[in-house]
């Protein structure tokens, strides 16, 4: 189970709130697969966790925007990638393609990968500048 630490915070208090949601889903997810709920509970949080992170990136590429981040579109592409892998373990979870300790694992990379490189940029810019 992941915890909030400072390490995920990028210092806009609009994306940090919406990761830590993010991140409270994720937990849920872990909770409910170690607690034995079955693919189809499972399956529908995936689909909480999709709508969310659609919702999520939406709203983190508007922050861009408004900043003038540079990479917004490289980091734009890196969201679309991430929901278009989170589709694809969904039919596969659904086809009993993934295991959803697979998929549990992905979602923890995904988070904590994204978050510590990716969106850490745009807190280092928000910052300097840069």
């Amino acid at each position: 189970m992941l915890k909030w630490n400072d390490e995920y915070s990028i210092g806009n208090d609009r994306i940090d709130f919406e990761h830590r949601t993010f991140l409270g889903l994720v937990n849920e997810f872990q909770l409910a697969r170690q607690g034995g709920a079955g693919k189809d509970k499972l399956a529908r949080m995936l689909c909480e966790i999709a709508l969310y992170a659609k919702f999520h990136f939406c709203s983190e590429e508007n922050v861009m925007e408004d900043i003038g981040y540079p990479d917004l579109q490289a980091h734009r592409l890196q969201h679309y990638n991430l929901i278009e892998v989170l589709s694809n373990k969904m039919l596969g979870l659904d086809m009993d393609q993934y295991e959803p300790e697979e998929i549990e694992r992905f979602l923890v990379g995904w988070f904590v990968k994204h978050v510590t490189h990716e969106d850490s940029q745009i807190g280092d810019f928000i910052r300097h500048g840069d």
